[in-house]
């Protein structure tokens, strides 16, 4: 299946990795090769290569560029290639551990728990369990548990 045209949504995704590369304020050859590679291999726009070029050599914020990855599917597709990223030198970085804290808890906070409940319902119905200790009220009441341990949220039911 041939690559299609970069999205804003999946730009920012790569600007965001691009962006973490200068986490630990020291860019690597490990890393320049990393996103020489990316912006050989996917199908970015010359404008968008000239953008991607600049944010190698000027940082930009991190958090910032996150905020304008909308699809819940590309920020979990960014944790994927930031965690090889983070890695490609060898060292995780306390930087770096300390961003991808911040922006999994941003990430997470995006995640719509009704609907994710909605679709645990769905696929419980299409799916017949021989045996299980768990039914569906059991994984509804955990993800409420965790909404609420996690974000302390008084308005959580529990």
């Amino acid at each position: 299946m041939p690559l299609t045209e970069i999205k804003p949504d999946e730009f920012y995704m790569w600007r965001t990795l691009f962006a973490m590369v200068h986490a630990d304020h020291r860019v690597r050859d490990e890393e320049i090769r990393f996103m020489a590679e990316a912006m050989e291999v996917y199908p970015f726009t010359e404008e968008q290569i000239a953008i991607l070029k600049d944010d190698i050599y000027e940082p930009k914020d991190i958090e910032e560029m996150f905020r304008n990855v909308e699809s819940a599917q590309l920020e979990a597709r960014f944790f994927k290639f930031a965690h090889q990223l983070v890695w490609v030198d060898g060292e995780y970085h306390r930087e770096e551990q300390a961003i991808m804290l911040d922006l999994l808890q941003a990430h997470i906070h995006k995640i719509d728990f009704d609907k994710l409940i909605g679709e645990i319902d769905l696929e419980f119905e299409k799916t017949q369990v021989v045996e299980s200790d768990h039914t569906p009220c059991d994984v509804k009441n955990w993800i409420q548990r965790f909404k609420f341990e996690f974000f302390r949220e008084e308005n959580a039911v529990l």
